[in-house]
């Protein structure tokens, strides 16, 4: 080998074959590209590894697939679906938590009524029919803690949830509109996605009551997995504003009958007198003695 028309002495040439084998091929390849024919290969190495050996400002494609598909799935969730709604739609739900946790159960089924079409698209066009918990603030598709749920447009549920369900002191309301606008309503402790402990349930019209109808309807007593057991009560308030109340003994849902019922057997069905009035009484016919009619209105399933 010759360099400027020298030959290089034999430990040069030995020394230029050491380097370029113990070289990477990419530091090698640069040195080869940038290497002066005057000065020697030893100096130059640094040079040239500084040369092919740039650092990168790229973010790997990987990374960047990564970081677009956070993005796409922090963009989908549930809170900033909630950020991006209008602010009346926000409201709305606030003012309708406020109602339920203020056991203001009028208020909140006037609420429902009144905005049916915009629940329904909060319900099924925003969160595409998933229930979420709303907690006043934000909204979560993970439903722990205490908050609003909505199960659908029309039925709503507020207290405190553990595993996506029902836990502790929850009231669940339901708008309906047949005759004359109502709600239903089951209100006290629940375990597990069922009422489990003492609550009560019924409904009320709360604008023009139906001919034949009773204003106000609740059952009260203890629950065991949505079914009414042991000792309740049954109260009623008519158009007139007139309270009649019963006491029952009732097992897995169904009337236990005692020595108060009175059976009339023309009219085939039993009977048992209002506690608080001799014009009033509780009729149930024969075939339904054995039917479960004493239970939670409003399942969480």
């Amino acid at each position: 080998m010759k360099i400027n028309g020298k030959k290089l002495p034999g430990q040069w040439l030995a020394a230029l074959v050491a380097y370029g084998l113990a070289l990477p091929t990419a530091g090698f390849l640069g040195m080869s590209r940038a290497l002066p024919a005057t000065e020697p290969p030893v100096m130059e190495q640094t040079e040239a590894t500084e040369e092919t050996i740039p650092e990168s400002s790229e973010v790997p494609e990987s990374d960047m697939e990564t970081e677009t598909a956070q993005e796409i799935v922090e963009e989908n969730s549930f809170s900033a679906r909630y950020e991006a709604l209008p602010q009346d739609q926000k409201q709305l739900l606030e003012d309708i938590r406020v109602a339920v946790a203020a056991e203001d159960m009028v208020q909140a089924a006037k609420l429902l009524d009144k905005k049916q079409e915009v629940l329904a698209q909060i319900f099924y066009g925003t969160f595409e029919g998933e229930r979420f918990l709303y907690d006043g603030s934000t909204i979560s598709e993970e439903i722990e803690g205490e908050g609003l749920v909505f199960t659908m447009p029309e039925i709503l549920f507020y207290g405190t949830f553990q595993d996506g369900q029902p836990q502790g002191n929850c009231l669940a309301l339901q708008f309906v509109n047949v005759d004359s606008p109502r709600y239903n309503f089951s209100n006290g402790v629940w375990s597990s996605g069922k009422m489990n402990g003492q609550g009560a349930t019924g409904y009320c019209y709360y604008e023009n009551v139906p001919q034949g109808e009773y204003a106000w309807v609740e059952k009260q007593g203890q629950f065991v997995d949505d079914e009414m057991e042991g000792s309740i009560s049954y109260e009623i308030r008519g158009t007139d504003d007139t309270l009649s109340h019963w006491d029952m003994n009732v097992s897995q849902g169904k009337i236990q009958l005692d020595e108060r019922w009175t059976h009339l057997d023309d009219a085939g069905e039993y009977q048992l007198m209002s506690a608080d009035s001799v014009s009033h009484a509780y009729l149930i016919a024969d075939d339904q003695v054995d039917q479960v009619l004493w239970m939670n209105l409003l399942g969480w399933d």
